[in-house]
Order: C-alpha cells, then structure tokens, then sequence
C-alpha cells in the first residue's frame, strides 16, 4: 500500500493516520536530502574526471 493509504486503513480510515504519515513522509525527505546532494555532488565530480 502508498505509504499513506496503508495507514489510513489499518487504521479504520482515522484521519490523524494519514496526516502522521505524511509527516513521517516530510522528515524522512529532510534527513535524506544532505546524502543525495553528497551523492550527486560525486556523480558530477566522476563525470567530469572521465569526460
């Protein structure tokens, strides 16, 4: 299930499911951001090198 259908319907369709997860959803993207720019700052780096 999408991560915040799933929630809803283990939950009896509570709404404060859905808006958790959704947050949930929100801090998960703010912790993983920095890594993805430190990945894609190495991609760049690497392609320059071999083009």
């Amino acid at each position: 299930m999408p991560p915040i259908i799933g929630p809803l319907m283990a939950t009896g369709w509570d709404w404060r499911a859905g808006v958790w997860s959704a947050i949930e959803l929100v801090i998960a993207g703010v912790l993983y951001y920095p890594f993805f720019k430190v990945a894609e700052k190495q991609m760049v780096q690497q392609e320059l090198k071999e083009g």
